[in-house]
């Protein structure tokens, strides 16, 4: 004669509602927290937006020179990158982009870089 299961087992069971709730609220629970990262998701809040704009000017401001030197290496970079000349390469541990593509694929290699 078959074992019969337990009744926290079989449809219906306590088990399988505790089970269904509690991934429920695990999916919820993960969807709330991935998106409150997303500024797209929540909307854009105003006063840390312009607290963000008002520190950066006020570093700028400290030192405009420095800044505008980073600001013209950066902007090289970019276009290096965009041009298809920049030799910049990941690290040799990283294995995320050890897959070819990230070498052969134009576009890979400049999101990589």
């Amino acid at each position: 004669k078959p074992c019969a299961a337990p009744n926290s087992v079989r449809a219906g069971g306590y088990l399988e509602r505790f089970m269904s709730k509690t991934s429920d609220y695990i999916g919820q629970a993960a969807a709330d927290s991935t998106n409150a990262f997303n500024p797209m998701m929540g909307g854009l809040n105003r006063q840390e937006l312009l607290g963000s704009v008002a520190m950066m000017l006020r570093r700028t401001s400290i030192s405009p020179v420095a800044n505008a030197k980073y600001a013209g290496k950066m902007a090289k970079e970019g276009y290096d990158i965009l041009a298809g000349k920049s030799e910049r390469a990941p690290d040799r541990k990283d294995k995320r982009f050890r897959d070819p593509a990230w070498a052969n694929n134009p576009f890979y290699k400049r999101g990589m870089q």
